[in-house]
């Protein structure tokens, strides 16, 4: 078995390009949300 290293766990578990960037966008703005919640309260 060979180990691939991935960038993203996007990387590793989609195969469609615009997907993938979807998903890392998407994750991005959901971890910005949430640190912006955690300071305003």
């Amino acid at each position: 078995m060979t180990k691939r290293k991935f960038e993203s766990v996007w990387d590793a578990v989609e195969d469609d390009p615009v997907k993938r960037e979807i998903y890392k966008l998407r994750s991005e703005l959901i971890y910005m949300i949430t640190q912006y919640i955690k300071k305003i309260s």
